[in-house]
């Protein structure tokens, strides 16, 4: 059985205004441009900071090292609020 569309779009409003209203920190991991790697975007305090790229090796000992492995990204705007 397949949801109604307006269930759905329901459903994603909903999530997208948790996400819009959270100041939470944190680090969202995909997968990197070659197998060896992975992507990383850091959010802080609710807004996109930028991202990179580090090897599926490296040992993270400390979440505040995430903040020197990345390419930051400040809009001269609006940070991108999430």
């Amino acid at each position: 059985m397949h949801e109604r569309g307006n269930d759905y779009n329901k459903r994603v409003f909903q999530a997208l205004d948790k996400l819009q209203n959270t100041k939470d920190t944190f680090i969202i991991k995909q997968k990197g441009r070659t197998e060896d790697e992975i992507a990383i975007i850091l959010v802080e305090n609710g807004e996109y900071q930028g991202y990179g790229f580090i090897d599926k090796t490296e040992a993270i000992t400390d979440f505040n090292d995430f903040g020197n492995m990345i390419t930051r990204y400040k809009t001269p705007i609006t940070p991108l609020r999430l």
